[in-house]
């Protein structure tokens, strides 16, 4: 997957010239930094159990500025999902961890003639969760951090 990787990264812009590049997490994921305060990433994943890609937002459980984002994310879902093109997955584990969720079935992900649909269907969810997520994750730790 690296390959695939390298390839992605390579044809992928960001509206925000300030958003930082993805680290390689294994073979299977890739994660792109969102807000250093927070802890949040977007990851990026190959899952061959379920035959389908995706993206989430990462929130780091220990980062308890990340929980709180997350949970005042959870609280304007609605208008959060109605800033993307994407269908999204809410969940809020047991510990309250945030996950925000966008999948993409495929039959066959090795298989070459979805290379193409792949990376474009990452280059724009990957872009889509910056686009809206990045500046309200920003907004939230600010208001948090200044006792909002």
């Amino acid at each position: 997957r690296s390959a695939f990787w390298a390839e992605l990264l390579s044809s992928l812009r960001f509206d925000d010239p300030e958003q930082m590049p993805a680290r390689a997490t294994g073979s299977k994921t890739i994660v792109f930094p969102l807000q250093s305060k927070t802890g949040m990433g977007i990851t990026c994943y190959f899952s061959q159990s379920d035959g389908c890609i995706g993206v989430f937002l990462r929130i780091n459980r220990s980062n308890s500025l990340g929980m709180e984002v997350g949970r005042r994310l959870y609280a304007d879902r609605e208008a959060v999902a109605a800033e993307f093109s994407v269908p999204l997955r809410w969940s809020v584990e047991k510990d309250g961890k945030l996950q925000i969720l966008a999948r993409k079935p495929f039959s066959d992900l090795q298989a070459p003639d979805v290379r193409e649909e792949e990376l474009s269907w990452f280059r724009s969810t990957v872009r889509e969760f910056a686009r809206v997520l990045r500046p309200r994750i920003d907004l939230l730790a600010a208001e948090i951090g200044e006792g909002g």
